[in-house]
């Protein structure tokens, strides 16, 4: 079993991109978009 602290990817990206647009410059949320789309493809490929 895979611990997933961070709950389905979907939920994690919009609850990222709301948080990101309120506090950070485009360049910061465009990296964490990125990073949340990456965790979202590794959960995707977990059993």
């Amino acid at each position: 079993m895979v611990a997933r602290p961070f709950g389905t990817g979907s939920d994690n990206r919009i609850a990222f991109s709301s948080a990101a647009n309120s506090v950070m410059p485009f360049e910061d949320a465009a990296r964490l978009a990125r990073i949340g789309q990456s965790i979202g493809y590794l959960e995707r490929r977990l059993p």
